[in-house]
């Protein structure tokens, strides 16, 4: 139809309905580019993540939170620490590693492997003892800093939880 010799007059219905069409058919692209490469994202995240937990990435950081190497919560590839991390928490190639209860002790301790930091922790990995640390770790999130639709954790193993977070 579109593609028809338009009739005399008709011209400008013509290009209108193939600009509208060409408009709609963008939309639907990008929805459906947007949800696959997310998903495919999500996946590819994910299995560096169980590779991740199968190199004992939950038994390092264990280890990190009784062991803190440093007096300041993070750790980075700005400082030497950074090359004696576990070789677990280095294949997940982090931005840098935190210490979240280290400054507030109301919250359950866990390491935070923050993938993206920039302007804070915006998504990276969080290990917990425990799955009920996790959950009052959350808890105590959305009480004080009102956490809502910029967040979202999901649990991959017990006690580690891919993290999304606005900063």
């Amino acid at each position: 139809m579109l593609f028809r010799r338009p009739h005399a007059g008709n011209g400008r219905k013509h290009k209108l309905a193939g600009f509208l069409g060409a408009v709609l058919a963008s939309v639907v692209a990008i929805s459906v580019a947007s949800y696959c490469g997310d998903t495919i994202g999500k996946t590819l995240c994910f299995g560096e993540v169980w590779a991740a937990v199968d190199a004992g990435l939950r038994e390092d950081c264990l280890n990190l939170l009784l062991n803190w190497p440093v007096k300041d919560d993070r750790i980075g590839d700005w400082g030497p620490e950074y090359s004696n991390l576990p070789a677990s928490i280095k294949m997940l190639a982090p931005a840098y590693v935190l210490n979240a209860s280290m400054d507030d002790t109301s919250l359950p301790p866990n390491i935070g492997i923050c993938k993206n930091g920039f302007g804070g922790f915006a998504w990276g990995i969080r290990v917990f003892r425990s799955d009920q640390d996790a959950a009052r770790f959350v808890a105590v999130l959305q009480r004080t800093l009102e956490i809502g639709r910029d967040f979202r954790c999901e649990r991959t193993t017990p006690g580690i939880y891919f993290w999304w977070m606005g900063t």
